[in-house]
């Protein structure tokens, strides 16, 4: 009697066992997707900084005004000269309105 006790204890316990290494290994899987995720989403911040940092160049604002035929300020010079499309302001053709 004593030993068919036993083994249902055990049995039990091995149960229990089985159970916790099974909810272990459920969130093990789930840290790993997450942790793939948080990857994924700080990649996608990086390409998204990396073309933020492009569009506001002085060079690209630079086209983008001359394409948009926009008279801009060259705050960087006496007087405040114009530059714009037919004008462009590094090279030396801005004269002063």
């Amino acid at each position: 009697m004593k030993i068919g006790l036993f083994i249902a204890a055990m049995a039990c316990a091995a149960v229990c066992l089985v159970q916790m290494k099974r909810g272990e290994v459920a969130v093990r899987h789930e840290i790993q997707q997450l942790e793939l995720k948080n990857v994924r989403i700080r990649r996608d911040l990086w390409d998204r900084q990396v073309t933020l940092g492009r569009l506001v160049t002085p060079q690209f604002i630079r086209a983008q005004a001359d394409a948009m035929a926009i008279d801009m300020i060259d705050k960087s010079r006496p007087g405040g000269t114009v530059a714009s499309a037919d004008r462009p302001v590094g090279a030396g053709g801005a004269r002063a309105r």
